[in-house]
């Protein structure tokens, strides 16, 4: 049998078997992939990107001349719904994989 394979902890360069959460030298918490912080975080952009584009899209529908409320609602949400998750799954793919380190501070 091979021996489990390790990774230097980027805060203390003691080694760290992949698969453990905690490094054992300076307590630093491993990483594996987006943190659910990061995943709230680009749901929120999303959102955000997603209301800037249903508001330019209900102005299209408005000059268009097919304005009824519920298109409008139904784009708004739709959009910014699919804008949140959107960028929320990509930010969790581009992290994922990516071994990172944290240190708990005390402020």
């Amino acid at each position: 049998m091979g021996e489990a394979t390790t990774i230097s902890c980027y805060w203390c360069s003691s080694p760290v078997e992949l698969g453990v959460r905690v490094c054992r030298g300076c307590n630093a918490d491993v990483v594996y992939a987006a943190t659910r912080r990061e995943r709230a975080t680009a749901f929120k952009w999303g959102l955000l990107l997603g209301a800037v584009l249903a508001l330019f899209s209900i102005g299209r529908l408005a000059t268009s001349g097919t304005s009824s409320p519920g298109i409008i609602f139904g784009a708004l949400f739709g959009i910014m719904l699919a804008g949140g998750v959107g960028l929320m799954a990509l930010r969790s793919r581009l992290l994922r994989g990516k071994i990172r380190f944290f240190r708990r501070t005390n402020l």
